[in-house]
């Protein structure tokens, strides 16, 4: 992983958002109701829509914030579009956003569709967009319910902001028939849950439904802020209420009341269960229970990295987990001005024969390394993921494994691909015998003992020096170029000089990987960043937040006497006098007429 540093970390990727859970005396008797009030009715050549507009903000009586207030009382939706008449992008979505808002003309309860022009509402915009915590860019399509925001509605074609404004009225779960179900299989490439049932049978499911419905509501809940929306593909639940459950029994294997996890067709294997079931009568558990059944068979041995389900395993690579990558040109693929062919981007499923065959190659591999706790992934071969795993091109399908904790290293298998190569390279990695890869420097001499100081530190070593070395330690993250960095640097190096027993560091990111991921989520929001790394906790390690060089010195003082213990910073005399070298240091820079 290279951190970019320097300032805050890349705006937040929008994501399907999820509804409120309702009242559990209301949920059993509403699941029917709200499928009628959601469907759209069906007429010859596709559905047939309403006639609706979509409103303008400060047209006439129209106003947003009445609008707001008026999801409280009516129990409504608002769907808010922020845009520009300068904006491409704005340009696009219109047709598709008043084609949806036609959608829920005749919608109890009520969803309006509201356009806000942000240059003649500049204000209303800035004010949202300091409220909600929005980076800037439009369009921006907020969702409001209950007189308060709700989610950012992600989709950008008509289909998909339908099924999104349905799934926020239906509590985070949308109502389904088991055909329709196995139509979302066909074309997403991301697991589903469902809750199979029977509304006219006797059977005992009122726990599962309230656990069912707080499991969906805790998916929306766990993305309800607008700035937690980075790295993350939100999980679909949908109810399936079949008379007899005879068509979940032909399509799904599902004959008795019951939680399931699908997997999509695209993933279809004769090596795993595309269906995990989970009996729902009788159930009394909880939604934890329920949590953890669909999380234990949420992935599969192996899948190929498309669009929808590509935040949700690449945040396993930066969150700490093990994978492996089988990095792939599918046939057909042009090769740019310098002979070399990449992917161009991720596609949304449709993938050529060979590479459903790579992927099924990899669940083989993958079986065999069950315990081992690595997820295994056919990527397309973009030019950067390339040259991160070290590769110098694609012509012929490359293995790759990144561990992004124990060892903060990445392995790369030089020779072609094979079943049998793969198989013994991911061996040899398990065994401690594989040769790490990284992008770093070389190496730097090990500190010296009884030295006080600040020394180098590579991606090359890191993991030696800080993660498997006895005692605590502390390194901080810079580049060349960043003001905060070198105002900070010096202060820093002066704490470290004064500071026995506390082994302090220093790494350049511009020429060295972060591949450590706890670090990593410190360093990819920006620069200057000192992070301590407790003995024994090394996987939970603690940041230090610079204010500025006046502040740092008693700053990383009373920061090592919190999290260390008392005691552990330097001694008094010696603070202040670091402190009293630093006010001279600023006062000859200034006599000079120089910037410290």
């Amino acid at each position: 992983m290279r951190a970019e540093g320097g300032g805050p970390s890349a705006a937040p990727r929008a994501e399907e958002g999820r509804g409120q859970g309702g009242v559990m005396g209301r949920r059993r008797a509403g699941w029917a109701m709200m499928a009628g009030a959601l469907a759209l009715t069906a007429a010859p050549g596709g559905p047939h829509w309403a006639a609706a507009e979509v409103l303008s903000h400060g047209e006439g009586d129209t106003s947003f914030e009445a609008l707001v207030e008026g999801t409280e009382h009516d129990a409504g939706v608002l769907i808010a579009k922020f845009y520009a008449t300068f904006c491409g992008h704005c340009k696009r979505l219109a047709p598709h956003f008043e084609a949806a808002a036609e959608a829920f003309a005749a919608s109890d309860p009520p969803v309006t569709f509201l356009d806000i022009d942000v240059q003649k509402n500049r204000d209303l915009y800035k004010q949202v967009q300091e409220e909600e915590e929005l980076e800037d860019g439009i369009p921006r399509v907020l969702a409001y319910m209950g007189g308060k925001t709700l989610t950012e509605i992600s989709a950008r074609d008509t289909e998909s902001i339908i099924e999104e404004v349905k799934t926020l009225m239906s509590g985070g779960a949308t109502h389904v028939s088991p055909d329709e179900l196995q139509g979302v299989l066909d074309k997403n490439t991301m697991t589903v849950v469902a809750m199979f049932f029977d509304s006219e049978s006797e059977a005992d499911t009122e726990l599962a439904q309230e656990a069912y419905f707080d499991l969906a509501k805790s998916e929306f809940d766990r993305k309800k802020k607008l700035s937690e929306k980075m790295a993350y593909s939100p999980i679909r639940y949908f109810i399936v209420d079949d008379p007899g459950l005879t068509r979940s029994s032909e399509l799904f294997g599902v004959n008795e009341p019951s939680f399931a996890v699908l997997k999509p067709t695209d993933w279809k294997s004769e090596l795993e269960d595309m269906v995990s079931t989970m009996p729902a009568e009788g159930f009394e558990e909880g939604w934890g229970e329920l949590e953890s059944f669909v999380m234990g068979n949420l992935a599969p041995l192996a899948l190929v990295l498309t669009y929808d389900n590509l935040d949700h395993f690449t945040s396993m690579q930066q969150g700490g987990g093990k994978i492996c990558k089988l990095l792939v040109v599918e046939e057909g693929t042009p090769a740019g001005d310098d002979g070399k062919r990449f992917a161009e981007d991720y596609s949304t499923g449709g993938h050529a024969p060979q590479t459903l065959v790579y992927a099924e190659e990899l669940r083989g591999i993958a079986s065999k390394f069950s315990y081992s706790g690595i997820q295994f992934w056919v990527e397309p071969a973009i030019a950067d993921v390339v040259a991160e795993m070290g590769f110098e091109d694609v012509e012929k399908p490359r293995f790759g494994c990144w561990d992004s904790k124990d060892t903060a290293a990445k392995y790369r298998l030089m020779d072609d691909y094979s079943v049998e190569r793969v198989t013994a390279f991911v061996e040899s990695i398990l065994a401690g015998e594989a040769e790490p890869y990284h992008i770093s420097e070389e190496a730097f001499p090990p500190k010296p003992k009884g030295v006080n100081g600040s020394f180098k530190i590579t991606a090359r070593d890191f993991a030696e020096k800080v993660l498997q070395s006895p005692g605590d330690k502390m390194v901080l993250y810079h580049r060349p170029g960043c003001p905060h960095c070198h105002r900070f640097l010096p202060q820093y190096r002066r704490f470290a000089k004064i500071t026995p027993g506390l082994d302090m560091y220093e790494m350049d990111i511009a020429v060295n990987d972060v591949m450590h991921a706890p670090t990593f989520s410190f360093v990819s929001s920006g620069i200057p960043k000192a992070v301590l790394y407790p003995a024994g906790e090394q996987n939970d390690p603690k940041l230090f937040v610079y204010t500025g060089p006046e502040e740092s010195l008693d700053g990383l003082y009373e920061f090592i006497e919190v999290e260390l213990g008392h005691g552990r910073g330097p001694p008094r005399t010696d603070l202040d006098g670091a402190k009293t070298e630093y006010q001279k240091e600023v006062q000859a820079k200034a006599a000079a007429g120089h910037e410290l």
